[in-house]
């Protein structure tokens, strides 16, 4: 009877050998498939992290070198923006729209601005997703006030240009021109994302995000 039962197994065995080995042979291509899309899901997080990561960090950078172009013991007078402008843009990835405070009419140049703004915006909203809350909330508020700084910079330097337009027609004293043309309350608001995103700088470096996040960047 043990003899009959052997002989009945393998003669299973032997009747399907092919089908076990394509059982298997999709198993283990099913593991490896499996294993392939977790290492690739992995590579495109780490891709995505780190490319935010450049940006944010290169936008600190910025940042932290120019602020002190923008004092607020000197917000009673009109504000140089061209200078400060062009420090905040002075990488490679916000190159582009560096150009635009020296020619606030130029319609291409405007476009672009207004495209990287909707970039930036896009930037703030991935950051948030692709790490932990704890770190990426402060992360976007930078990068969404730092989108806001480079708004009212524009928007001042378009007021100064109106105000010496005005005056080059016909000369009159700074102060009549900053009351027709607003230009106090565009320095205000300027002056007030200052301070919010220099508050929100200073807890970055106080919290030492950037060394926090950079241990979120790995495969």
């Amino acid at each position: 009877m043990l003899q009959e039962f052997m002989n009945n197994t393998i003669n299973f065995i032997g009747d399907n050998i092919f089908s076990v080995i394509t059982a298997i042979t999709a198993i283990v291509a099913i593991w490896q498939t499996h294993k392939q899309l977790k290492i690739s899901n992995k590579q495109h997080l780490f891709d995505k992290r780190m490319e935010k990561f450049l940006i944010c960090t290169g936008m600190l950078s910025l940042y932290s070198e120019n602020k002190m172009l923008i004092k607020e013991e000197n917000k009673d007078v009109a504000l140089e923006v061209t200078m400060l402008f062009s420090g905040l843009t002075n990488n490679l990835y916000l190159k582009d729209i560096g150009n635009i405070i020296n020619d606030t009419h130029n319609e291409k140049l405007r476009i672009d601005f207004l495209i990287k703004l909707e970039e930036l915006y896009k930037v703030a909203s991935e950051i948030e997703l692709i790490f932990p809350s704890r770190h990426s909330k402060i992360l976007k508020e930078f990068i969404l006030e730092y989108r806001d700084l480079l708004q009212k910079l524009y928007k001042y330097r378009c007021v100064l240009e109106k105000i010496e337009k005005e005056n080059d027609k016909k000369p009159q004293e700074f102060v009549k021109l900053q009351k027709i043309f607003a230009e106090e309350k565009y320095r205000e608001e300027l002056y007030d994302t200052y301070k919010k995103i220099d508050t929100i700088y200073k807890e970055i470096e106080a919290k030492n995000i950037i060394e926090k996040v950079k241990k979120q960047i790995e495969l």
